[in-house]
């Protein structure tokens, strides 16, 4: 916990952002993605690579287990540990 945070307002954010109000807004974005650049070649490209800090980390390590992202980071993960894919 970050000094001057006071534990409550983080327990009614995490009660806010659970993986089913989550992952929607996640799932949008990567088909928005797709849909925008899925048809363009690109000499570079190796597929969607997706990074995850913090909140974010379980959620890039949930789409690393997918077959549209071919690469993830994380850093600082929030309980990546107790991910279920």
């Amino acid at each position: 916990m970050h000094p001057g945070v006071d534990g409550r307002l983080t327990d009614m954010w995490l009660a806010r952002h659970t993986p089913e109000n989550t992952m929607p807004i996640i799932e949008n974005a990567l088909k928005a993605i797709k849909e925008q650049y899925g048809d363009k070649e690109y000499r570079t490209s190796h597929g969607i690579h997706v990074v995850g800090y913090c909140f974010g980390g379980k959620y890039a390590l949930r789409l690393a287990a997918t077959e549209g992202v071919s690469a993830a980071a994380v850093a600082h993960g929030s309980d990546s540990y107790q991910v279920s894919i």
